[in-house]
């Protein structure tokens, strides 16, 4: 942030140094570390936690609660510089988002246990920037408490899934991490937003000269449309995986982990090809293979981008990712999970109007896409916003008619890129893979 606001610097009465803004003080003229105490002591409840998020530009708040025993971190949330005044191992002086965020991962700090504690005076200097900022400081603990009760959730699902798939790991190929070609073609991602059913006539008269990847949602309306992708992806160990690909009864390579309900390693249709997700097991297990690596990070799309670059991939094309609602769908045509499964089990179909009922009585989320505010839910609005930062890294790229056009941060094919590719022969742009060693141990 370009910071144009000068905060003065005076001494209080006391000979304590305070600060002031375009005239007006920001703490107390007298007194600011006893201002500092009595402002604490009015919220008791947020010096309870053991870990708290201040963002109040100079430090009193902070050596105030330095002085309590029971707090372990206090992560100073610094975006404009006031000078430090006291030196602690508990203080940690964070100057941008990024470094909050990696502060939070680093220390292993759960976002339950976190206070956020801010200034008003001191905010209310750059209102519009600074609450910005606490938008994004509350997607980031969002962000880190779906990630705890996805781990919580999910890696018992997958420690358990990988012991009673150890019987299959013969029949499985693993994924080389080579790359295949120093000149590949572009890689089409379908995923399965409610705009895919406008970008699949678009893509259409290419398919010959694209490689095609699908996530599990998308693969029933694909069928449906008469695509079929070269590949498919999955990493959730739940049930709805299971559901989606159950759903599609055409042969596909399926790149995924050890990690998947054996259920799915029994559709006949798919050739699982295995890349290590980075548990503990995993690593053990691949530890003397040449296997691709791609570790977790919230989202299926991150592991199949990773996985994309390793081999070559220098054109990543997305279609229906979306991250918002469009007419009230998140998914295409109203997604066949939604529209099938829910109505299949009578619980779930009982509790289907308080569901929504529980929705609308909620405060809409929205995203921002350049002017345009498109709604969505908290989950998908925290992924969007790590998708927006991720895809800084990544050869991403939007064509057809994007309905969400990431506030141009993706660049867009024209439809003369596609025009201009040549036909491929698919075969020459497979993965490499072995099968399985019977000599590992496991």
């Amino acid at each position: 942030m370009e910071n144009k606001i000068i905060y003065e610097q005076s001494v209080s009465k006391r000979g304590i140094v305070t600060f002031s803004c375009k005239g007006k003080l920001l703490y107390s003229a007298y007194n600011p570390q006893k201002e500092a105490a009595n402002y604490l002591a009015a919220i008791p409840e947020a010096t309870q936690k053991q870990n708290v998020i201040t963002f109040c530009g100079a430090n009193f708040i902070n050596e105030e609660l330095e002085k309590k025993t029971e707090i372990e971190n206090i992560l100073s949330f610094e975006p404009v510089d006031f000078p430090i005044t006291t030196e602690s191992t508990k203080i940690h002086h964070i100057k941008t988002l990024k470094d909050l965020e990696n502060t939070i991962s680093k220390l292993q700090i759960d976002s339950k246990n976190i206070a956020v504690i801010t200034w008003p005076a001191f905010i209310e200097t750059q209102k519009d920037v600074f609450i910005e900022y606490l938008g994004k400081i509350k997607d980031i603990l969002i962000k880190q408490t779906l990630s705890t009760v996805t781990d919580n959730t999910f890696s018992k699902l997958e420690n358990l899934h990988v012991e009673k798939n150890k019987s299959r790991f013969s029949t499985f190929r693993i994924l080389l991490n080579q790359v295949i070609s120093e000149d590949m073609p572009p890689a089409v991602v379908f995923a399965a937003g409610a705009s895919l059913a406008a970008q699949v006539k678009f893509i259409k008269p290419y398919l010959n000269k694209v490689m095609t990847f699908a996530y599990p949602s998308s693969l029933p309306y694909l069928q449906q449309v008469n695509i079929s992708p070269d590949y498919t992806i999955a990493v959730d160990p739940g049930y709805a995986t299971f559901y989606h690909l159950m759903k599609y009864n055409r042969m596909i390579d399926l790149l995924c982990p050890l990690s998947l309900n054996g259920s799915i390693f029994s559709l006949k249709n798919y050739a699982p090809l295995i890349f290590n997700y980075g548990s503990e097991a995993e690593s053990k297990i691949f530890r003397n293979t040449n296997i691709i690596k791609s570790l977790p990070e919230g989202s299926v799309a991150f592991n199949l981008f990773s996985i994309l670059k390793k081999v070559g991939y220098k054109q990543i094309i997305l279609l229906g990712q979306d991250f918002c609602f469009i007419d009230g769908a998140s998914h295409v045509k109203g997604g066949f999970f939604e529209t099938e499964y829910i109505y299949q089990s009578n619980y779930i179909a009982t509790m289907e109007d308080k569901i929504k009922k529980l929705e609308q009585s909620r405060l809409p989320t929205y995203i921002k896409d350049n002017d345009k505010k498109l709604k969505t839910d908290t989950a998908m609005a925290v992924y969007y916003n790590h998708f927006l930062e991720k895809s800084k890294d990544l050869p991403l790229f939007l064509a057809g008619t994007p309905y969400n056009t990431f506030c141009n941060k993706i660049p867009f094919l024209e439809k003369t890129f596609f025009e201009t590719l040549p036909t491929i022969n698919k075969e020459n742009y497979k993965f490499a893979s072995s099968l399985f060693s019977s000599e590992t141990k496991i």
